[in-house]
């Protein structure tokens, strides 16, 4: 049985209840605190005992109600999730700070013929320059699609225009197609000739991330054409720089 069991907030509310719960010794498969609310998931809880244990909660100073429902709200908002990434036509995942997959929707799966649980997306799709674009990303941590027609409908909208060079987009056909606009600069990915490179590499992901994210290679630039230090200083700011990345 799931109840749900409204209060005012106060220091210690949450542990008065949860203490009335473990004297009755009831199994608790699950847990949601969403102030003032605590919504607790009892699958040994009765009827009997729920008549009970109402009147108990109801002694306790600040409780305002006992409900009970049919899901807890985390419950809900998964299999409104798992409905939502099973309905997408397109591959989709999610990956944490470390750009490991935390879920996978069936697209995905089918395309990968294996679990991508615990992979890293660099791994999971052999291509190391996914590791740092997946530490920026997963920093959220956020879905990120991959390998898409949506994909290549952006590129190809985009004129191939600032587009990271991943082996993945290296078979769109509008690399054949686009030219660099006149007088401006353009990220073309690399052919099959040159070795691909992102930012920050070989650093680590979640290094090569923040050196992206905070520009230290254009400070660098910017130290030695902008205020005339010499390189050396400009290695030295950027060794700062990194040694306090690897702090965080």
């Amino acid at each position: 049985m799931r109840i749900h069991v409204s209060f005012i907030d106060r220091v210690g509310i949450t542990q008065e209840v949860l203490a009335l719960l473990g004297g009755r010794n009831l199994n608790l498969d699950a847990v949601e605190m969403v102030p003032p609310n605590v919504y607790i998931d009892a699958p040994t809880l009765s009827a009997a005992v729920l008549e009970e244990l109402r009147g108990a909660l109801l002694q306790v100073h600040g409780v305002q109600s006992v409900e009970v429902v049919d899901i807890l709200p985390g419950q809900r908002r998964r299999l409104q999730l798992d409905a939502l990434l099973a309905a997408m036509p397109d591959p989709v995942l999610a990956v944490d700070d470390r750009a490991t997959v935390l879920l996978a929707n069936p697209a995905l799966l089918d395309m990968c013929n294996r679990p991508p649980e615990g992979l890293s997306i660099a791994a999971l799709f052999a291509d190391d320059a996914l590791g740092v674009a997946g530490a920026m990303i997963g920093s959220s941590p956020a879905l990120y699609m991959v390998l898409t027609p949506d994909g290549k409908k952006l590129v190809t909208a985009g004129h191939g225009f600032d587009i990271p060079p991943f082996k993945s987009m290296m078979d769109f056909p509008v690399w054949a197609e686009a030219a660099p606009p006149k007088g401006t600069n353009y990220n073309f990915p690399p052919r099959r000739d040159v070795e691909v490179n992102v930012t920050g590499s070989p650093a680590p992901p979640k290094i090569g991330a923040q050196m992206y994210a905070q520009g230290t290679i254009q400070k660098m630039i910017a130290a030695c054409t902008q205020q005339k230090r010499s390189i050396n200083d400009a290695l030295a700011l950027a060794e700062q720089e990194i040694e306090g990345f690897m702090r965080s």
